[in-house]
């Protein structure tokens, strides 16, 4: 209705209420002020720069999402815990221990008391990824005379920052994994060779299955799509600016300030205080944010390869290991070696195959790659010369960057692990002692092992010295991509003020926040320095203060800068180009243009 009526207004000759810059409207034709407003009224899914697959395609991955997230929480398994025996050349089959679904495991954190990491996986892992599908299928669908194309930018960006949330439980699954999956030879540890190597073995395997694989996919296949449509959003709005120049301004070609190449580092802005000062970034803070980015860095990189988790293997196994070697039954993991460890028990099918690579990658990407070039690309935007189209394009893949490293997701995993872990290890201890460790009790006896410790494995966890270093890093790099972000958001609004006011309606800058505030005022200083785009030398100036003062205090000897004729310059803004360009060496200031219609009024009262 929005829509049809705005095209009405067009139609029955009044102006368009989509447009602020009433009289270009005014010298449209009628057919152009429709053309201009069908652009800006449609959804993305109606957008001619969407492709007619993709137009299709992204909705009906949405719907898929859902349905295989309901799938993998109700109707499969997440994960089981197998175990394969041999003793005295007798082989056993591979054991299902325990069998894991997401409703069962979320119930048994609930009743052993773990209520904060139930709920956050019930949020994280189940009832979110649903909200945000059906989020993105709004979006898609939603025109902006419901939706604004600011806000519907700002709602993509809210969802890919909460999306990564997802992927809680997956991280979690995977240090399981590789804290679970044991492997044990006595003949091989105890150096017994005469005995064979198949006197006693133990494998015990935590495989993740169809469901958690399910979820994971969901998980990412909803980043995916976030980004996608962020994709076509921004190519959506530079269409419709397109356009809009072409028909309103007969613009063809880009401005200069546009297609210049810009550092941010040194960059001034635009506006003036009311003593006349601009803002400009501080070479300062420039240099504390690039070094404290490079010891962010070297905190993460350290953290990384040091230990983050230790897993204590008591019971049964944990005795045999601990008589053949007292460090045998500490087991250390850094996070490449989680990562690696997650395959090495998957050797069933094709299908178990490809759902730990799977998580190998993914886990990778997040935990690993993310966070070693996210210092890089933050430094590469801080310190290199952009176009303003480049810039933006740039910006949009540091956030994602940012977005996808997710370490702090394993960290909370890690935290949680002590829960989920224990509740792994009772199912184990409740099924096994009584069903596999009784059929070897002579072989326990025999190894002098009490009758109370007669359960095959349990798991206890703890963090490792890696975490300190690795969370020290991830707190600096977060605040240092938060200012560079800070900064380079500014900077593109700035440049596009400067490019397109009085062209655009939406040249406007935004105005920030309360913490963005917070970090531009520390990021920027106050100059008096004026560019090459002033006209004179602009009222609060010190250097004319200070002249003033002097002038003011040897009345006798007058200034030959203040002179009649120099006041009549300031005074008369018509004075023709000749007069100006005589007076201007004398005056000492900057050569004006030939446009004096940014003269104030304080230039006068000077």
């Amino acid at each position: 209705r929005r829509r049809q009526k705005a095209l009405a207004g067009v139609m029955d000759g009044r102006a368009s209420v989509m447009f602020e810059d009433k009289q270009h409207d005014l010298t449209l034709s009628k057919k152009d002020q429709i053309a201009i407003l069908e652009k800006d009224l449609i959804s993305l899914f109606m957008h001619p720069r969407v492709g007619k697959v993709s137009k299709f395609l992204i909705p009906m991955f949405c719907v898929i999402n859902v349905v295989c997230l309901i799938v993998s929480i109700g109707f499969s398994d997440a994960m089981n815990v197998n175990a394969y025996f041999t003793l005295f050349t007798v082989q056993s089959t591979e054991l299902t221990l325990v069998s894991f679904s997401m409703t069962k495991l979320i119930d048994d954190l609930w009743n052993s008391g773990a209520w904060l990491l139930s709920l956050v996986l019930v949020l994280a892992s189940c009832i979110w990824p649903v909200i945000k599908n059906i989020l993105l299928f709004l979006i898609w669908f939603t025109p902006t005379t419901i939706l604004s194309s600011r806000t519907r930018y700002k709602e993509l960006q809210s969802l890919d920052y909460l999306g990564k949330w997802s992927l809680l439980e997956a991280f979690i699954i995977v240090v399981a994994v590789a804290g679970v999956q044991t492997s044990l030879d006595i003949s091989q540890q105890a150096r017994l060779g005469f005995l064979g190597s198949d006197f006693f073995q133990l494998e015990v395997n935590l495989t993740v299955e169809r469901g958690i694989t399910l979820q994971a996919y969901v998980a990412f296949a909803s980043l995916f799509l976030n980004h996608i449509i962020s994709s076509f959003h921004h190519k959506a709005e530079r269409y419709n600016h397109e356009i809009e120049d072409k028909l309103r301004h007969q613009i063809t070609s880009p401005p200069k300030q546009v297609m210049a190449r810009i550092k941010h580092s040194n960059y001034t802005f635009a506006g003036r205080t009311k003593n006349g000062e601009r803002s400009k970034v501080s070479a300062r803070a420039v240099k504390v944010i690039t070094l404290v980015s490079g010891a962010g860095f070297f905190f993460v990189m350290l953290g990384l390869f040091l230990p983050v988790v230790t897993f204590t293997i008591t019971g049964v196994v944990g005795r045999l290991m601990r008589e053949i070697d007292p460090d045998l039954a500490e087991r250390d993991f850094n996070v490449p070696a989680i990562g690696i460890q997650v395959g090495e028990g998957t050797k069933r099918d094709v299908a178990a195959q490809m759902s730990s690579y799977f998580f190998q990658v993914l886990f990778f990407i997040s935990c690993v790659v993310a966070p070693l070039i996210q210092t890089p690309f933050n430094l590469v935007l801080l310190h290199k010369a952009f176009s303003l189209r480049d810039v933006r394009t740039f910006q949009w893949s540091t956030q994602i960057i940012t977005y996808w490293a997710a370490i702090e997701c394993l960290l909370v995993g890690l935290v949680g692990l002590a829960w989920q872990a224990q509740v792994i290890v009772e199912y184990v201890a409740d099924l096994v002692t009584d069903d596999i460790c009784s059929n070897i009790k002579g072989v326990l006896e025999t190894l002098a092992v009490n009758e109370e410790d007669a359960i095959c494995i349990e798991l206890r966890p703890s963090l490792g010295v890696g975490v300190v270093p690795l969370v020290f890093g991830i707190l600096i790099n977060s605040c240092c991509t938060a200012a560079i972000l800070t900064i380079s958001s500014a900077v593109a609004q700035d440049r596009y003020f400067k490019a397109y006011y009085g062209l655009r309606h939406d040249s406007k800058p935004e105005k920030p926040g309360f913490i963005r505030r917070k970090i531009l005022k520390r990021v920027t200083t106050r100059t008096a320095h004026y560019g090459k785009d002033d006209n004179i030398n602009r009222p609060g100036s010190q250097r004319l203060k200070k002249e003033l003062r002097k002038s003011e205090g040897n009345r006798s000897s007058p200034n030959p800068m203040f002179s009649s004729a120099s006041i009549t310059f300031a005074a008369h803004p018509r004075e023709s180009k000749k007069t100006a360009t005589k007076l201007a060496p004398k005056m000492n200031f900057p050569r004006p243009r030939a446009n004096t219609r940014d003269i104030s009024s304080t230039d006068i009262e000077v």
